[in-house]
């Protein structure tokens, strides 16, 4: 049996919350982003049970200030959720819906986050498709907020980039010091070139998180459809469709993250993998014991379970994502096979329940994915 349970893993977390609410006014901003390389320090995450009240504090929640996460409000499929002490004038937020495998088809997206003191807040919508037809859908969802906003001296490799939709970006962060170029290839399709990052020659080495966000009421979704090492530039292709499946030009984040993990720290625990036809040595790897060890297995016509060996005890404080891979309208969200949490402490294994995948229709299908695992 699971060694944490949900219930266990909210003890401690009323008294986070109260203590923010009680120190929220003495938080200060954080310093203004560098030029040069940096490394993320201002940052938060949480996720949402689909049978959550509102408001609440969200599960395994921890900000950079050390306070918890909150879903302040919600209304039909949207919600408003908070980062105590995240506050940062530019970042990007990813978000996975959190579900259970035989519900219907939903995916999550931000629609826009902002600064506001020394907080963080962002609203979050999911939906629903069943063939061409999408609708609003309330649900749980896993949400993480990054930022990089003070100069270092980087000693693994992380980038960042929110795309203005065209051939430019809204805000981007390279620890190389360098700048990322984003050029659109065809209606929902773009290259984005991020220099000084990755390992020497050809081979893929590290993890990428995908986001897409459409306009208020017209869903979009979004990922990675080519990877491609260009002597330490990597050379990624974004693709992005409508919540029907057609493709569209449209507004999307993207993180890569090298032996960091998706907040770009270096933490006890933390891991990814990418579920493909063989994967790249580099592209799986675990803090505690290196390259190669965490699995994605079926256990369904819908669903993979993956595991990260020795990861188990970062369990609590913990948050993950998952990103769907290839150049369809397919994608991928959180399962809870036999009810909370998504993700536990199996004898001191990580156990990711499911990661549950769908065609651009809705009907269930076994594709390819990016997961990351990160905990503090």
């Amino acid at each position: 049996m699971p060694t944490t349970t949900s219930a266990t893993r909210q003890r401690g977390r009323a008294l986070l919350v109260l203590l923010a609410f009680l120190t929220g006014t003495l938080l200060t901003l954080a310093p203004a982003p560098s030029a040069h390389a940096a490394l993320p320090d201002t940052w938060g995450y949480g996720y949402r049970e689909p049978s959550d009240p509102v408001p609440a504090p969200l599960h395994d929640s921890l900000t950079s200030a050390g306070a918890t996460g909150q879903v302040l409000a919600a209304s039909a499929n949207t919600y408003k959720i908070l980062f105590p002490g995240a506050g940062a004038p530019q970042g990007v937020v990813h978000v996975t819906a959190v579900s259970a495998p035989s519900a219907a088809p939903s995916w999550c997206e931000p629609d826009l986050w902002f600064q506001t003191g020394a907080d963080e807040e962002a609203v979050v919508s999911c939906w629903v498709v069943s063939g061409t037809t999408v609708s609003p859908y309330p649900t749980g969802f896993s949400a993480t907020f990054t930022s990089a906003t003070f100069a270092g001296t980087p000693t693994n490799d992380y980038a960042y980039l929110e795309s203005n939709g065209a051939a430019g970006t809204v805000t981007q962060f390279d620890s190389a010091g360098a700048t990322i170029s984003v050029s659109h290839v065809a209606t929902g399709q773009w290259q984005v070139k991020v220099p000084g990052v990755g390992v020497s020659g050809t081979a893929l080495a590290g993890s990428v998180d995908v986001t897409g966000f459409g306009s208020t009421g017209s869903p979009a979704r979004c990922k990675l459809a080519k990877w491609a090492n260009a002597s330490l530039t990597q050379v990624f292709t974004v693709v992005c469709f409508t919540g029907a499946g057609a493709p569209v030009d449209t507004k999307w984040n993207l993180t890569y993250q090298l032996k960091r993990d998706l907040k770009g720290q270096i933490t006890p625990y933390y891991g990814y993998l990418w579920q493909t036809t063989a994967p790249p040595a580099q592209t799986n790897f675990n803090s505690v014991l290196g390259y190669g060890v965490n699995s994605a297995a079926p256990i369904s016509s819908v669903s993979y379970q993956i595991k990260y060996p020795a990861l188990g005890p970062g369990v609590t404080f913990s948050t993950a994502q998952a990103s769907a891979f290839g150049p369809g309208p397919e994608f991928c969200r959180f399962g809870e096979p036999t009810g909370p949490p998504p993700w536990n402490n199996f004898s001191g294994t990580l156990l990711v329940a499911s990661v549950d995948c769908f065609k651009g229709t809705g009907s269930p299908v076994l594709t390819d994915f990016f997961t990351s695992f990160s905990s503090n």
